[in-house]
């Protein structure tokens, strides 16, 4: 399965190198002093519709959810004859653009046995319309522009391709395809794909990746290399590490677990970590001072850990404040009491702790997000795993009972939030039984077997079974999308369906209005269970279908069932009420406008197969897990959605899809960074 588009980078510091783009025109070259790949024009050497070019094929990306940009330097010189081309390629018919010819700036998508389908077409204004351009995915094509790589405006949009995105190689080009003259001369560089990096053309500073606390280990005993501590070079005169000053009679559980420390790294961050008990084995409660960080070491406002511990013999969670004071107390403890505790979680400092003694040099650039950014965190308060749908025992997740098939918002506490405005949990939401629903199925006996073609195909089935208000007919003989008579406000639309045998990876089940993509689940991990969902409003004489993609060249199988007791036939398409939401953080509320990161990281569980992040309740990106029933799974899977345009009252969370009406649970890890899985991060990207 080739990597996310987004994954992919090159400066071109070091040049052109032929494992980063291994096809290249003939007279592509490294401009040594601008660091950049320079793509020349030259009616001295090329003929009229030829062009200079690099391309990373045989290396392919996935572009679904995903994105990639780049920074082209275009001169005056290219005058009305000129053709530059960015595109992602399928095969020599199949493919995107964003294309600067004849003095126009078009954005199209290219088609075998179909031609090209405009998305927008403007005349170029170097001024406005660059250097910085950007394809991406997202419920359709969007193509982008931006003057500094940060702040980016659409150009056109169209819908996604009936071919695949998951093997397109990036492609950029300049000569001349249209005119008969030979091209040039005139040179275009390349340069920072996918990297808003420093450059001698005069654009913005280096945005490194973020850099968080992240330890490994099962109560949070091992600092993890990601961290660059300050015992050598530069930050040598400043101390980088110090013990906790315990509070008896806590101590250090014993000799085989790290002391309990404080660490400070370049960039700003302090975490401790250790392993603590009482001396007399007794249990430690809630509210419990456990010790002092140092000066020094201290946040400069209270912040909320969320860290581990054990009470039945079983890791659980637990929340440790740390104050501006250092006074690290014990709060909420998941079991009631607890016989040992990780001291693990991190904080940003202020950089004045080196004191007037020593004079404040900045260390290098840091991502600005890292000044901005939200983490959430589930939670349960037991065994490591957190119930859902009927098993109402679970804490800080949507508990409420719902129809197999649905998806579930999983919540979460607010673990830390580093900047103003603060992000809210939304309010409680009632569910709505007044909009009717809608179930539309097979009328197949049991074992049926549904052969999809490859490519992407619709389900049919043979008739819906209405409930009032909602009345669904089909648009025609076929019985493959269905029209609604009467318009409706928010409800849910899930689809559901399973096969003899796990569905592989870079599989799709999708929801369509109108023949354009709502939403999507992508297989990440081969499962035999796929489902799909998202919250929509329709309007009258709307178009609904299910859609699957298979991305193998051979038929994949679904099976018609019919379960034994409740008579729910599957596959199936359905709409039902909305769904009730509680305050424990199903989702959460954004409260600036501005283009933000969100992050997830999550483990499988029993009847669970899947996540989505969730974006106005809409899904945005998604993975699978391993499929089980009454099993465990700890394999961590993590997904984003890169540079999304957020405004204020907007909502995010995690949807959780899951297929059995009462035993399903979501597995949660105790510890890493201080924090469980599953794990929700959001940055604003915008610069502070």
């Amino acid at each position: 399965m080739p990597i996310k588009i987004a994954e992919f980078n090159d400066t071109f510091d070091t040049g052109v190198l032929a494992s980063q783009w291994p096809m290249r025109g003939q007279y592509a070259r490294w401009d040594a002093v601008r660091k950049a790949a320079s793509l020349n024009a030259n009616g001295a050497y090329m003929a009229s519709g030829q062009a200079d070019f690099i391309d990373t094929r045989p290396n392919t990306f996935d572009l679904t959810g995903s994105s990639v940009y780049a920074r082209l330097v275009i001169p005056a010189a290219i005058g009305s004859g000129g053709t530059v081309n960015f595109k992602l390629v399928l095969d020599n018919q199949n493919l995107l653009i964003m294309q600067v010819d004849s003095g126009s700036l078009t954005g199209y998508r290219q088609t075998v046995g179909s031609g090209a389908s405009i998305a927008f077409s403007v005349t170029y204004n170097p001024a406005i319309h660059g250097p910085w351009w950007r394809i991406r995915e997202s419920w359709g094509i969007h193509f982008d522009c931006s003057t500094d790589g940060r702040a980016w405006t659409e150009l056109g949009f169209i819908a996604n391709p009936t071919w695949s995105l998951t093997g397109l190689s990036i492609r950029f080009e300049a000569g001349d395809y249209n005119n008969t003259t030979p091209p040039g001369p005139y040179q275009v560089l390349i340069d920072n794909v996918n990297s808003v990096g420093p450059s001698l053309f005069g654009g913005p500073v280096a945005l490194a990746t973020p850099e968080w606390a992240r330890l490994t280990g099962p109560k949070g005993d091992r600092p993890n290399p990601y961290f660059f501590p300050a015992d050598s070079g530069f930050w040598s005169p400043y101390a980088s590490r110090a013990d906790l000053v315990l509070i008896s009679p806590h101590i250090r559980y014993d000799t085989s677990w790290t002391t309990p420390q404080v660490f400070r790294t370049w960039q700003g961050i302090c975490f401790m970590e250790g392993l603590i008990r009482r001396s007399d084995n007794g249990a430690i409660a809630n509210a419990t001072v456990l010790g002092v960080v140092p000066v020094g070491w201290c946040p400069p406002a209270r912040a909320i850990l969320q860290s581990v511990c054990s009470g039945d013999g079983t890791n659980t969670r637990c929340r440790i404040d740390v104050d501006p004071n250092g006074n690290i107390t014990m709060q909420d403890i998941g079991a009631g009491s607890a016989v040992w505790v990780s001291m693990c979680g991190f904080w940003p400092i202020d950089p004045s702790w080196r004191g007037a003694a020593v004079p404040y040099v900045p260390p290098p650039p840091v991502y600005p997000g890292m000044a901005r950014s939200v983490d959430y965190v589930g939670y349960s308060g037991f065994h490591g795993r957190t119930l859902m749908q009927n098993q109402g025992a679970g804490v800080g997740f949507d508990n409420l009972n719902a129809p197999a098939g649905g998806g579930y918002g999983v919540g979460a506490i607010n673990l830390r939030d580093t900047g103003s405005p603060v992000w809210t949990a939304v309010p409680s939401r009632a569910a709505d039984s007044g909009t009717g629903a809608t179930s539309i199925t097979h009328a197949n006996v049991t074992g049926t077997d549904r052969p999809m073609p490859p490519g992407w195909s619709s389900f049919v089935f043979p008739a819906p079974t209405n409930t009032a208000p909602q009345n669904w007919v089909a648009t025609d003989a076929n019985n493959n999308a269905w029209q609604t008579t009467v318009a409706t406000g928010p409800i849910v639309v899930y689809g559901y369906g399973t096969g003899p045998a796990n569905f592989p990876a870079g599989s799709i089940l999708a929801l369509f209005v109108n023949n354009n993509e709502v939403a999507r689940t992508t297989v990440t991990t081969p499962n035999p269970t796929l489902q799909v969902w998202t919250e929509y409003s329709f309007a009258v004489n709307d178009v609904l279908s299910m859609r699957f993609y298979n991305p193998t060249g051979a038929n994949i199988s679904f099976t018609d069932t019919i379960q034994a007791g409740p008579n729910t036939r599957r596959p199936y398409l359905r709409t039902a009420a909305r769904r009730a939401e509680d305050t424990g953080g199903d989702h959460w509320v954004c409260p600036a406008s501005g283009t933000y990161d969100i992050h997830f990281e999550g483990c499988g569980g029993s009847y669970l197969n899947g996540y989505s992040i969730l974006v106005n309740r809409q899904p945005k990106a998604s993975f699978t897990v391993t499929s089980g029933s009454g099993t465990d799974d700890y394999t961590i899977q993590t997904m984003d959605v890169r540079g999304i345009a957020l405004t204020v009252n907007d909502v995010v969370g995690i949807g959780c899809l899951m297929n059995d009406y009462s035993q399903g649970w979501v597995n949660r890890i105790d510890g890493a960074e201080g924090t469980a899985q599953p794990y929700l991060r959001i940055t604003n990207r915008a610069p502070q």
